[in-house]
């Protein structure tokens, strides 16, 4: 990760836009994707994913330095019975930079580290396995774009990117609300009642990885998968309503499978509403059970 960090300076400018991007696209957060946070004699940049892993970008002067944690990592303190810090990620670290790196940010407490970096004055200096939660603050335009789509609001991603590089006020992007699209069963269908979905291959297919696969997900007959793939039928069919809370592994089954099929030519939604069968696309699932994103991906 370090080979691709930029110099202190265009790493600085950078996290001060995603900082102030965040703060006009989620106002009143408490803490953003992205905070801007000043500190005694020093200020730092944090940036956390949701998922318990963050990175915070700290400078002081001509110090600059970086501290990670990652929850999942091989040195999280949290492996340790003593929640210690992996000692080994200070090694040779200079004592402006140590100073910086063990300071407390909103509430991420210093021992919470299983990757630190610093600027040397002649490039990055890193200690630590996986800094991914730092990648964070080398975002592009077009995944913002995609995250606030997320979130049902539709950007311009050639005014994110000049909001990125400083060039645009962020308080003056124009955000509209994503417009949702009619369901395919628009008027014989209400959100919440059942509906059964069935996968199809989009082609004949013969593979012997997908076929495990799906027996895996299934539990069906190798014999009755491996004609249906081979013919095209439905491979999978299960009931589901809108907000699928209570079907978490069948949701975790159908990605599965569309997963698998993916290489192989892809897969049909057939979804049968009553006595209308109707093909939707992908989206168009998503659309039925509320999204499904939390579990579906």
């Amino acid at each position: 990760m370090t080979e691709t960090l930029p110099p202190p300076d265009a790493l600085l400018d950078r996290c001060r836009a995603l900082c102030a991007l965040d703060a006009a696209l989620h106002p009143g957060d408490d803490l953003n994707g992205f905070a801007r946070v000043p500190l005694d004699r020093a200020e730092a940049f944090v940036t956390t994913n949701g998922g318990g892993d963050w990175a915070v970008v700290l400078h002081s002067g001509p110090t600059v330095a970086i501290r990670c944690f990652d929850h999942e990592a091989d040195n999280s303190p949290y492996t340790d019975d003593e929640e210690r810090p992996d000692p080994s990620l200070l090694v040779g670290c200079p004592d402006a930079a140590r100073a910086l790196v063990e300071q407390e940010v909103l509430g991420l407490l210093a021992h919470e580290r299983t990757f630190v970096a610093w600027w040397t004055g002649a490039g990055w200096e890193h200690r630590g396995p996986d800094s991914h939660p730092l990648e964070r603050f080398l975002v592009e335009a077009a995944q913002i774009v995609e995250w606030m789509h997320d979130e049902g609001w539709q950007l311009d991603e050639a005014q994110v990117a000049e909001a990125l590089a400083g060039r645009r006020d962020p308080s003056t992007l124009d955000r509209r609300p994503r417009p949702e699209p009619e369901h395919p069963f628009q008027g014989l269908w209400s959100p919440g009642d059942p509906f059964e979905l069935q996968l199809v291959p989009a082609k004949p297919v013969q593979s012997t990885p997908v076929l495990k696969v799906i027996r895996a997900e299934t539990g069906g007959s190798l014999g009755e998968i491996r004609h249906a793939l081979a013919h095209a039928e439905p491979v999978f069919t299960a009931t589901l309503a809108r907000h699928a809370y209570g079907e978490v592994g069948l949701l975790g089954s159908i990605r599965q499978i569309v997963d698998a099929l993916g290489p192989v030519g892809g897969t049909r939604f057939v979804v049968r509403v009553g006595e209308e069968v109707r093909e939707v696309t992908e989206d168009g699932f998503r659309q039925l059970i509320g999204g499904g994103r939390v579990f579906y991906d």
